[in-house]
């Protein structure tokens, strides 16, 4: 198997498609052709006739674009070296985008720009690479991750357990609650 790229964060709108990163994305297949990108694209909105457009007009047959709604998501990241969000428009974007968090429980490093929530615990904790939401910058982020698979992919999972394991989520939860309520008891 190459190395793959799978994008599971498809906008609706044409006009999102930059502020999700597709044109790093695609630049980064044409400077990558040894890899392979999986795009997962929901069937709403109107934005997949223009992604099938540029995926043609540039002729990337190294880019598989899946239509439709995925049953088992963890397939998709068994099937996944890294899970990319190279997001340059909040606006348009999740800050926390599942497929990061569940890229990470499975195993799977992520490559994100820097505007992504995620983006300081990846770093920190070496569960993927950081880069601006550009082609150039994807391709060395891709080839350290393909680069340092093993390690990453360990600190990928490693980074889930501990910030994202269940108990942890509902402790923080209720560490919120509990200093909402001790300041409104105390006015």
């Amino acid at each position: 198997e190459p190395f793959t790229v799978l994008f599971a964060s498809s906008p609706e709108k044409p006009l999102w498609l930059d502020a999700r990163g597709l044109p790093a994305i695609l630049d980064a297949a044409a400077l990558r052709p040894q890899m392979r990108f999986r795009l997962l694209w929901r069937p709403w909105g109107d934005s997949l006739p223009i992604v099938r457009e540029q995926i043609e007009q540039r002729e990337l047959h190294n880019v598989d674009l899946v239509v439709g709604r995925v049953a088992d998501m963890s397939a998709e990241y068994a099937r996944a070296h890294v899970t990319v969000a190279p997001f340059s428009d909040l606006n348009r974007c999740k800050p926390m985008p599942n497929s990061l968090i569940e890229s990470l429980a499975s195993g799977r490093p992520v490559i994100c720009s820097p505007l992504v929530g995620l983006a300081s615990l990846v770093s920190e904790h070496r569960a993927g690479v950081v880069c601006e939401p550009l082609g150039a910058a994807m391709v060395v982020a891709l080839d350290r991750a393909e680069a340092n698979w093993e390690v990453l992919a360990h600190q990928a999972r490693d980074l889930a357990e501990r910030h994202f394991e269940q108990g942890v989520f509902v402790r923080g939860y209720q560490q919120i609650y509990g200093e909402l309520i001790g300041k409104r008891g105390s006015q």
